[in-house]
This record gives C-alpha cells, structure tokens and sequence, in this order.
C-alpha cells in the first residue's frame, strides 16, 4: 500500500504523528486543514483517514 517514500522522516513542531509503523516509524501526519499519508489509504479498507478529511472539509465550510 505504501507509494515513493514508506516513511515521513521528520514531524515539525506545528504537525502531529496520525500513524506510525511498529517500529515507531511516522507513515502519517496532520497539520491545520492538511493530512499527508506515505500509503494509499483507499487500498487499505481502513476509512478513518478518509472520514477525518471529510470532517475537516466541513468544518471549514461552517
């Protein structure tokens, strides 16, 4: 599931681990309105990451 780079190599102080890999490595992050994943979340059946950027999409239409 995982594209170019398996892993994010570094989460700045305004950005937030969403999912890391057994390891500890970080595969997904967050900050303010956007979401980065290193997976293809559709190929998953996992929709937590799908349902939470709908949440932020109608959050910001109010």
């Amino acid at each position: 599931m995982f594209i170019r780079a398996p892993i994010v190599a570094e989460v700045g102080p305004a950005a937030r681990s969403l999912a890391t890999l057994p390891g500890g490595e970080v595969v997904a992050v967050e900050q303010g309105n956007l979401l980065g994943t290193s997976f293809h979340p559709e190929l998953t059946g996992e929709t937590r990451f799908h349902a939470r950027l709908m949440d932020k999409a109608r959050a910001r239409r109010g």
